[in-house]
This record gives structure tokens, sequence and C-alpha cells, in this order.
């Protein structure tokens, strides 16, 4: 994870909560990974299925994922950029998730694109609503020219 010389108060808060579930993960905690989930969270992550409108069913999602995981694990956060506000805030990062797999299939070697957006609970403790991770897909153009353009 980047370290900023100056953060904010919140930047330094947000930072910390990433930095938890980053080891969260490593250490396949269901516990800590769900840890600052508000309840009516959405998330979309890039297993299936599509969305999870609450953490009790993205709690489930980690359930089945930490079956699938052997051996070590690890979260990296790249080009990590925090907007912090006062009652809301959001971040977005290249994460790199490596690790095996269980039942012999291939090991995860991967980056995707992770957004994630908090809001400041009653007690004033941060809470992640929003959290998207995703890869980016082909997709045919029906101009290759403009294809080319877009991604410009």
């Amino acid at each position: 994870m980047t370290t900023t010389a100056k953060l904010s108060k919140t930047e330094a808060e947000i930072q910390a909560l990433l930095a938890a579930w980053v080891e969260a993960v490593a250490r396949k905690d269901l516990d800590a990974i769900m840890a600052g989930r508000s309840t009516d969270m959405v998330a979309f992550d890039v297993p299936k299925p599509f969305q999870f409108t609450s953490a009790a069913d993205y709690r489930q999602h980690w359930v089945n994922c930490l079956g699938h995981m052997a051996g070590d694990w690890k979260i990296t956060v790249n080009e990590l950029r925090i907007i912090p506000g006062e009652d809301v805030a959001f971040c977005h990062f290249v994460m790199g998730v490596h690790g095996a797999c269980a039942e012999g299939a291939e090991p995860m070697d991967c980056q995707c694109r992770s957004t994630m957006g908090f809001r400041r609970n009653e007690a004033g403790a941060w809470e992640v609503t929003h959290e998207h991770h995703s890869v980016p897909m082909d997709c045919p153009a029906a101009d290759g020219d403009k294809k080319e353009e877009a991604t410009k």
C-alpha cells in the first residue's frame, strides 16, 4: 500500500481499514474480512454472482471464496487514491490478488480494479457501504478504428 507523507485524518483512517482488510485476507480471517462493512452494503466482486445487496450475502460469498483458497494469499494495493469527505469518502486502487487455489486449480495471479465507498456510522467509525472489484473485458466494436479511439 502506498504511504503518503501528509495524510488527512480521514485518509489515514481509510488507509488503516484497507491495511486491516488486506491482512485479514492473508490470514483468511472471515470476521476480520467483514469487519467495518455496513449491514446494507452493496458489493460487486469478480467471482459470481453479479451483485451482493447486504453484508450477510457478501459474507457467504467470502465463505465460498475461502473454501477455494489454499496456502498463502496476498493482496496488494497499488495506485491508491483516497477522496476524503466529512461523512462520506471513497477510494480506488489497482488490486493484485496472488495465491494458490484448492483442488489443483491454477494459482491466482491477477490484477483488478477496485473502488470502495465509505460512510461514517453513528459512532463516528467508517463503514464500507460499496465495494466493487472488476476486470476489463474485450467488447467487440462495430468499427475497429472507433474501438482504438475509445481506449485512448
